[in-house]
Protein backbone atom coordinates (compact mmCIF):
# COMPACT_ATOMS: atom_id res chain seq x y z
CA UNK A 1 0.00 0.00 0.00
CA UNK A 2 1.56 3.55 -1.09
CA UNK A 3 2.05 6.00 1.87
CA UNK A 4 -0.40 8.83 0.39
CA UNK A 5 -3.06 5.82 0.24
CA UNK A 6 -2.22 5.19 3.82
CA UNK A 7 -2.62 9.16 4.94
CA UNK A 8 -5.73 8.91 2.54
CA UNK A 9 -7.25 6.17 4.93
CA UNK A 10 -6.12 7.79 7.93
CA UNK A 11 -7.82 10.94 7.04
CA UNK A 12 -11.08 9.33 6.14
CA UNK A 13 -11.69 7.67 9.69
CA UNK A 14 -12.80 11.09 10.51
CA UNK A 15 -14.83 13.88 9.86
CA UNK A 16 -12.91 17.23 9.90
CA UNK A 17 -9.18 17.18 9.71
CA UNK A 18 -6.56 20.16 9.83
CA UNK A 19 -3.48 20.01 8.05
CA UNK A 20 -0.54 22.13 9.84
CA UNK A 21 2.81 23.13 7.90
CA UNK A 22 5.49 25.56 8.39
CA UNK A 23 5.60 25.58 4.80
CA UNK A 24 2.92 27.37 2.41
CA UNK A 25 4.12 25.12 -0.39
CA UNK A 26 4.74 21.59 1.19
CA UNK A 27 1.04 22.72 2.59
CA UNK A 28 0.23 22.88 -1.18
CA UNK A 29 2.35 20.02 -2.34
CA UNK A 30 0.37 17.82 0.11
CA UNK A 31 -2.76 18.35 -0.74
CA UNK A 32 -2.11 18.19 -3.88
CA UNK A 33 -1.01 14.43 -3.61
CA UNK A 34 -4.07 13.65 -1.97
CA UNK A 35 -6.38 15.29 -4.35
CA UNK A 36 -5.27 13.07 -7.34
CA UNK A 37 -5.61 10.33 -5.08
CA UNK A 38 -9.10 11.01 -4.08
CA UNK A 39 -10.11 11.95 -7.98
CA UNK A 40 -8.36 8.75 -8.96
CA UNK A 41 -10.33 7.08 -6.75
CA UNK A 42 -13.22 8.60 -8.26
CA UNK A 43 -14.16 11.08 -5.30
CA UNK A 44 -15.45 14.87 -5.73
CA UNK A 45 -13.28 16.93 -4.53
CA UNK A 46 -14.45 20.77 -3.78
CA UNK A 47 -11.57 22.74 -3.48
CA UNK A 48 -11.93 26.20 -1.42
CA UNK A 49 -8.56 28.08 -2.70
CA UNK A 50 -8.22 31.19 -0.91
CA UNK A 51 -4.24 30.89 -1.36
CA UNK A 52 -4.40 30.71 -4.76
CA UNK A 53 -1.59 28.15 -5.05
CA UNK A 54 -3.36 25.15 -5.83
CA UNK A 55 -4.92 26.72 -9.04
CA UNK A 56 -1.31 28.29 -9.67
CA UNK A 57 -0.27 24.85 -9.75
CA UNK A 58 -3.56 23.02 -11.20
CA UNK A 59 -2.50 25.42 -13.87
CA UNK A 60 0.96 24.73 -14.90
CA UNK A 61 0.12 21.12 -14.62
CA UNK A 62 -2.67 21.12 -17.23
CA UNK A 63 -1.45 23.61 -19.44
CA UNK A 64 -4.57 25.39 -20.72
CA UNK A 65 -6.32 21.96 -21.09
CA UNK A 66 -9.71 21.02 -18.62
CA UNK A 67 -9.07 19.02 -15.28
CA UNK A 68 -11.40 16.23 -14.09
CA UNK A 69 -15.14 17.18 -13.67
CA UNK A 70 -15.60 16.13 -10.72
CA UNK A 71 -12.93 18.88 -9.18
CA UNK A 72 -14.96 21.74 -8.12
CA UNK A 73 -12.34 24.86 -7.72
CA UNK A 74 -13.54 28.28 -6.22
CA UNK A 75 -10.69 30.82 -5.60
CA UNK A 76 -12.86 33.44 -3.67
CA UNK A 77 -11.20 37.41 -3.60
CA UNK A 78 -12.44 39.70 -0.34
CA UNK A 79 -15.23 41.23 -2.23
CA UNK A 80 -16.85 37.68 -2.75
CA UNK A 81 -15.86 35.18 0.01
CA UNK A 82 -19.21 35.21 1.28
CA UNK A 83 -20.86 34.26 -1.76
CA UNK A 84 -18.34 31.33 -2.84
CA UNK A 85 -19.18 29.46 0.18
CA UNK A 86 -22.73 30.13 -0.25
CA UNK A 87 -22.27 28.85 -3.79
CA UNK A 88 -20.44 25.55 -2.17
CA UNK A 89 -23.07 25.27 0.38
CA UNK A 90 -25.91 25.53 -2.21
CA UNK A 91 -24.24 22.69 -4.52
CA UNK A 92 -26.61 19.51 -4.53
CA UNK A 93 -25.78 16.64 -2.41
CA UNK A 94 -24.12 13.68 -3.61
CA UNK A 95 -24.17 10.33 -2.52
CA UNK A 96 -20.69 9.40 -3.17
CA UNK A 97 -18.25 9.90 -0.90
CA UNK A 98 -16.15 13.66 -1.46
CA UNK A 99 -13.70 15.99 -0.24
CA UNK A 100 -14.29 19.35 0.91
CA UNK A 101 -10.77 21.43 1.05
CA UNK A 102 -10.30 24.78 3.04
CA UNK A 103 -6.75 26.21 1.58
CA UNK A 104 -6.07 27.91 4.32
CA UNK A 105 -7.85 28.63 7.19
CA UNK A 106 -4.92 32.02 7.67
CA UNK A 107 -6.46 33.47 4.33
CA UNK A 108 -9.83 32.47 4.73
CA UNK A 109 -9.57 34.41 8.15
CA UNK A 110 -7.75 37.37 6.18
CA UNK A 111 -10.35 37.88 3.56
CA UNK A 112 -13.05 38.25 6.23
CA UNK A 113 -11.11 40.67 7.87
CA UNK A 114 -10.71 42.36 5.11
CA UNK A 115 -14.24 42.38 3.84
CA UNK A 116 -15.98 45.45 5.05
CA UNK A 117 -13.11 46.00 7.56
CA UNK A 118 -14.71 44.05 10.23
CA UNK A 119 -12.66 43.37 13.57
CA UNK A 120 -10.84 40.40 14.53
CA UNK A 121 -13.35 39.37 17.39
CA UNK A 122 -16.29 39.67 14.81
CA UNK A 123 -14.11 37.80 12.04
CA UNK A 124 -13.33 34.84 14.19
CA UNK A 125 -16.75 34.31 15.11
CA UNK A 126 -18.05 34.09 11.51
CA UNK A 127 -15.19 32.07 10.97
CA UNK A 128 -16.25 29.76 13.52
CA UNK A 129 -20.00 30.06 12.23
CA UNK A 130 -18.53 29.22 8.52
CA UNK A 131 -16.61 26.61 9.38
CA UNK A 132 -19.73 24.69 11.23
CA UNK A 133 -21.72 25.47 7.79
CA UNK A 134 -19.09 23.65 6.03
CA UNK A 135 -19.01 20.59 8.39
CA UNK A 136 -22.50 20.42 8.34
CA UNK A 137 -22.68 20.35 4.86
CA UNK A 138 -19.50 17.64 4.85
CA UNK A 139 -21.43 15.41 7.18
CA UNK A 140 -24.71 15.10 5.31
CA UNK A 141 -22.85 14.28 2.06
CA UNK A 142 -20.46 11.84 4.17
CA UNK A 143 -17.72 13.65 3.00
CA UNK A 144 -14.08 14.62 4.53
CA UNK A 145 -13.77 17.78 5.34
CA UNK A 146 -9.88 18.91 5.35
CA UNK A 147 -8.66 22.79 6.82
CA UNK A 148 -5.32 23.60 5.73
CA UNK A 149 -3.33 25.65 8.34
CA UNK A 150 0.09 27.45 7.79
CA UNK A 151 1.92 27.65 11.87
CA UNK A 152 2.50 31.19 13.32
CA UNK A 153 4.99 32.23 15.57
CA UNK A 154 3.49 32.98 18.96
CA UNK A 155 4.99 33.65 22.31
CA UNK A 156 6.12 30.32 24.14
CA UNK A 157 5.31 29.93 27.89
CA UNK A 158 4.80 32.95 30.22
CA UNK A 159 8.12 34.59 31.08
CA UNK A 160 9.69 32.76 28.03
CA UNK A 161 11.58 34.86 25.79
CA UNK A 162 11.20 32.35 23.18
CA UNK A 163 8.38 32.13 19.82
CA UNK A 164 6.91 29.29 19.10
CA UNK A 165 5.01 28.09 15.97
CA UNK A 166 1.85 27.30 16.39
CA UNK A 167 -1.73 26.71 14.15
CA UNK A 168 -3.40 29.49 13.10
CA UNK A 169 -6.81 30.08 14.87
CA UNK A 170 -5.73 27.89 17.54
CA UNK A 171 -8.94 27.20 19.76
CA UNK A 172 -11.43 27.48 16.78
CA UNK A 173 -8.92 25.06 14.98
CA UNK A 174 -8.34 22.59 17.65
CA UNK A 175 -12.37 22.86 18.68
CA UNK A 176 -13.47 22.12 14.83
CA UNK A 177 -10.72 19.30 14.19
CA UNK A 178 -11.18 15.33 14.74
CA UNK A 179 -7.78 15.57 13.90
CA UNK A 180 -4.19 17.77 13.82
CA UNK A 181 -1.77 16.69 11.15
CA UNK A 182 1.42 18.25 10.81
CA UNK A 183 3.49 18.18 7.71
CA UNK A 184 7.27 18.45 7.57
CA UNK A 185 10.24 17.28 5.20
CA UNK A 186 12.84 15.42 5.79
CA UNK A 187 15.58 13.68 3.73
CA UNK A 188 15.56 9.82 4.07
CA UNK A 189 17.08 7.42 2.39
CA UNK A 190 18.60 10.00 -0.06
CA UNK A 191 15.83 11.51 -1.47
CA UNK A 192 13.24 14.20 0.18
CA UNK A 193 9.98 12.95 2.30
CA UNK A 194 7.04 14.79 3.10
CA UNK A 195 6.50 13.41 6.87
CA UNK A 196 2.41 13.41 8.17
CA UNK A 197 2.03 13.06 11.96
CA UNK A 198 -0.89 12.58 13.83
CA UNK A 199 0.07 15.05 16.54
CA UNK A 200 -3.39 15.99 18.07
CA UNK A 201 -6.93 13.48 18.85
CA UNK A 202 -9.49 14.95 19.70
CA UNK A 203 -10.71 13.62 23.02
CA UNK A 204 -13.88 11.89 21.60
CA UNK A 205 -11.59 10.02 18.81
CA UNK A 206 -9.26 8.49 21.41
CA UNK A 207 -11.18 5.04 20.47
CA UNK A 208 -9.80 5.20 16.97
CA UNK A 209 -7.24 2.46 15.98
CA UNK A 210 -5.08 5.61 15.19
CA UNK A 211 -2.67 7.17 17.89
CA UNK A 212 -0.80 10.34 18.28
CA UNK A 213 2.36 10.01 16.91
CA UNK A 214 1.29 7.91 14.22
CA UNK A 215 3.71 8.84 10.73
CA UNK A 216 3.14 8.47 7.23
CA UNK A 217 6.54 9.01 5.00
CA UNK A 218 5.48 10.16 1.55
CA UNK A 219 8.58 10.00 -0.96
CA UNK A 220 9.01 13.28 -3.78
CA UNK A 221 10.06 11.56 -6.28
CA UNK A 222 8.93 13.19 -9.83
CA UNK A 223 5.58 14.34 -7.98
CA UNK A 224 5.43 17.56 -9.64
CA UNK A 225 6.38 18.13 -13.17
CA UNK A 226 9.17 20.28 -14.12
Amino acid sequence: MSAIKELADALRQFHTVTLSADDAFLKTLTLWLLTMHFLASGESIYYFDCDLQYSGLLAQQYEGKCYEASLHLFAPGEKDVLQSLVTLLSLPQEKERGVIVVDSLNMLQDLLRSNDSKDATKANHELATLLTLLQQFAERGNKLLIIANLTRPRPGAEGSSIWERDIAGGRISRMKSDAIISIKSAEENQGRSIICTLDHLNEKQTSRNLREGTRYSIEIVDVISS
